[in-house]
């Protein structure tokens, strides 16, 4: 799943920045990558009991077997943050989580810089 969140189609839905990928450090790399990219993208609605996931999880989430919310909440946790981790399992705790995708963004980065 994660190399998805790697791709950059230049959207500003993705950062502006992409990395240059090295095998050497390959797996660091994806793990960062996705770890930037889905903090920046999750949203969670305390009051609705909604976690929003951005539009590429559910583009690519029948690819890896996620085709409910819910798994693919759960694959996607463990790249955001402890704060939010700890947001979400309360929800999840407490009783029905919805779990929706953001639409898909028109708006373009006018150029993307390498990230090192």
């Amino acid at each position: 799943m994660t190399i998805c969140l790697v791709k950059n189609n230049g959207d500003k839905a993705y950062p502006d920045a992409v990395p240059v990928l090295q095998p050497q450090i390959l797996d660091d790399q994806i793990e960062t990558a996705a770890s930037c990219f889905l903090m920046n993208q999750v949203k969670i609605d305390q009051r609705k009991r909604t976690v929003f996931l951005p539009k590429v999880c559910e583009v690519y989430r029948n690819d890896f077997g996620m085709g409910d919310g819910l798994v693919c909440l759960s694959q996607c946790m463990i790249y955001l943050s402890e704060r939010h981790q700890l947001e979400i399992a309360a929800l999840l705790e407490d009783g029905v989580v919805s779990v929706k995708f953001q639409r898909s963004c028109d708006d373009f980065h006018p150029h993307l810089t390498e990230l090192n």
